[in-house]
């Protein structure tokens, strides 16, 4: 219950305060959003998170990107409610806690990023071998969704894991580009 939650709440982290529009008008709908859940082996994060690139509307309509890092402190979550658990000796509910970072997003970088992205030719299905079925555990998955600006949007979602069709790792070397480029966009982070 506790992971569900928190993966609905980094989905949209939109409305966890401090608001992302600065009080500007601001449309809950990303442009795009990065994740990893930080599981498994290859994971070099810590702990789960999003990147969400919003657009804010400023004065004459002019749109400016903002981006917005959601982290769940997942590791002192599951401490804590070991904790309360093994004290109480009851089911308790726990609201995941989460530590936002917010940034200004340079707009022909962005913009550059993902022009880079539209060269990519990936196929909606893909055949692998008949004989073959991949089971992993400790592996996670990280990816990114794309929101186009029509109301309702199209929406292009991309996952993948230990495993991925062949033609992908193009698009998961754009992944890291596009996350070390948001990362960079954020202010220092505050640690305790």
């Amino acid at each position: 219950m506790l992971h569900a939650r928190a993966w609905h709440t980094l989905k949209h982290s939109f409305d966890l305060p401090p608001s992302a529009s600065g009080g500007r008008p601001f449309h809950g709908i990303p442009r795009l959003c990065l994740w990893d859940d930080a599981t498994g082996f290859r994971s070099d994060n810590p702990q789960p998170f999003t990147l969400s690139v919003f657009e804010i509307f400023g004065d004459n309509l002019s749109r400016h990107s903002v981006v917005r890092e959601a982290v769940w402190q997942r590791h002192d979550d599951l401490e804590k409610l070991h904790r309360k658990v093994e004290r109480k000796r009851k089911v308790i509910f726990w609201e995941p806690t989460f530590v936002i970072r917010d940034g200004p997003v340079p707009a022909a970088e962005f913009r550059a990023l993902l022009k880079e992205a539209t060269a990519f030719r990936v196929p909606v299905v893909w055949l692998g071998p008949e004989d073959r079925e991949s089971v992993t555990t400790d592996v996670g998955d990280l990816g990114f969704e794309f929101f186009s600006r029509e109301q309702p949007p199209a929406v292009l979602r991309l996952q993948w894991s230990f495993e991925m069709p062949e033609s992908w790792p193009p698009i998961v070397d754009w992944f890291e580009k596009m996350r070390n480029f948001l990362v960079g966009c954020l202010p220092a982070a505050n640690h305790p």
